[in-house]
């Protein structure tokens, strides 16, 4: 599936942590301790991340020389 403005790409977990550079618990962990990028709920279990959103959070911490 291609990203365009309207249907922005959804990321799982996995895809979202390969693009930080992190394992999928890290990102699971900073989700539980309000740290990371954005996260989003397809349900009550479901995780998922807007691709867009991964890259400006790892853009963010790369400018700002660390994890917040």
């Amino acid at each position: 599936m291609e990203a365009t403005k309207e249907s922005p790409q959804a990321l799982t977990r996995r895809e979202a942590a390969a693009l930080l550079g992190i394992s999928p618990h890290t990102l699971a962990n900073w989700a539980v301790q309000g740290r990371g990028p954005r996260f989003h709920h397809y349900s009550p279990t479901r995780t998922f991340y807007i691709r867009d959103e991964v890259e400006s959070y790892l853009a963010s911490i790369v400018e700002a020389g660390g994890v917040r």
